[in-house]
């Protein structure tokens, strides 16, 4: 058992050098920089135009007694937020209620 282990790290020792010497090669390729220049070009940015379509209306209902429901007292339907943006936007939405005072 212990000469076949010895053996597989000596092959495994062998595998990570090989694959060592090739990377080591191109970095020196890349170090290579002995002119110098420029390189020119027109860029445009276009600006960002964030517009997000958001509910107006949100209605819910409460259920104290979570009559079939899975734990939830507060239901309400599922609301989609529409991207008109010209960039990716992440938005969401929830629905946040707050105890008043003198209720139990």
């Amino acid at each position: 058992m212990k000469k076949t282990s010895k053996v597989l790290t000596v092959i495994l020792a062998a595998l990570l050098i090989a694959t060592l010497l090739p990377g080591t090669a191109f970095a020196a390729d890349l170090q290579d920089v002995s002119e110098s220049g420029t390189i020119g070009g027109d860029t445009t940015v276009d600006k960002a135009v964030i517009n997000v379509v958001v509910p107006t209306n949100v209605n819910f209902a409460l259920n104290p007694l979570e009559i079939g429901q899975s734990g939830n007292q507060v239901t309400t339907a599922d609301y989609i937020l529409v991207n008109k943006s010209n960039v990716p936007v992440a938005a969401s939405f929830y629905l946040d209620a707050v105890l008043g005072t003198g209720v139990t």
